[in-house]
């Protein structure tokens, strides 16, 4: 019963990666990717979600 942040793949990526999170219970959340230097890039989620699995297919080229 804990929340589990699995590894994206494919690492490295070019330029999609995949994000593969779970949650016990219902709660918000939110995910966010920094760069080396710790600044926030992007929030690729940032909502209330029940409990269970979650993949989110995150495209680096919608940064820019």
């Amino acid at each position: 019963e804990q929340f589990i942040l699995h590894s994206s793949y494919p690492n490295p990526f070019n330029p999609i990666t995949n994000i593969n999170y779970s949650i016990p219970k219902d709660e918000y959340v939110e995910i966010s990717i920094f760069d080396v230097y710790g600044n926030l890039n992007v929030v690729i989620s940032n909502s209330y979600k029940s409990a269970g699995n979650y993949n989110i297919k995150w495209d680096v080229i919608s940064l820019f």
